[in-house]
């Protein structure tokens, strides 16, 4: 996985509860910054309307390559790499850009299936989206 491999990143505010007694940030926090990360992709990305259609984990994975401390500066690429009928697969990855280098802290996947939020049932991925992501991807 290269930085190359991602068109979408974003800086992710670490705050001071995400800290633990060791200095690190707590690696459940790592999940929260995929999170935003993914929000804002999609936002930005889709303009999902999230009042709307909703997602819900089905699946998550991350390798942990480094510590992430308090000092450091998070940035956080992500990319869809799969779709299904209602099932939609992030890869992500995590750097501290502090100093000139990026130095990647964790990298993972989400799988995230499509739900209506009036009935709470799976849907298929609106056409609108799967185009979106499909071209902005190239997938």
């Amino acid at each position: 996985m290269q930085n190359s491999d991602f068109k979408f990143e974003v800086s992710v505010q670490m705050r001071w509860s995400d800290v633990d007694h060791y200095g690190h940030v707590n690696n459940a926090t790592f999940v929260t910054y995929f999170e935003t990360a993914r929000i804002h992709y999609l936002l930005k990305v889709t303009q999902w309307d999230w009042q709307q259609f909703g997602m819900v984990v089905v699946n998550l994975n991350i390798d942990y390559v480094r510590p992430l401390e308090m000092h450091d500066k998070t940035l956080v690429a992500v990319k869809c790499i799969k779709m299904g009928n209602s099932s939609i697969t992030f890869e992500y990855a995590l750097y501290d850009v502090r100093k000139e280098e990026k130095k990647l802290c964790a990298k993972g996947t989400t799988t995230m299936v499509m739900i209506s939020l009036k009935d709470n049932a799976t849907i298929s991925i609106p056409e609108t989206i799967r185009k979106t992501l499909s071209d902005y991807e190239s997938l």
